[in-house]
């Protein structure tokens, strides 16, 4: 019996470790958003779509160089160096 209480007692810590992460992982992704979106003005949904799949390094990488950026292309151009991505055109 106590055996199980000490499992069931570790579980509850690894969710609880795991829901912070996700918890900070989320956060940053929405004051990424918020930050770029006072900065540049509209973010493309191909732009937020790379955003959303940056890891949380790349997230706060993100949100430290964003204060340089004054145009939308500041931002296609550093997802292009750090992802790869480059936004389409369409036409």
């Amino acid at each position: 019996m106590e055996l199980m209480t000490s499992w069931k007692l570790e579980g509850i810590e690894i969710g609880r470790v795991e829901g912070r992460m996700e918890g900070r992982f989320e956060e940053a992704q929405r004051l990424a958003l918020k930050l770029l979106r006072r900065r540049i003005g509209n973010v493309s949904e191909f732009q937020e779509t790379q955003i959303r799949r940056l890891n949380l390094d790349m997230l706060e990488d993100l949100t430290d160089a964003l204060l340089d950026f004054t145009l939308p292309d500041d931002l296609d151009a550093w997802l292009k160096e750090k992802t790869g991505a480059e936004q389409q055109e369409n036409g």
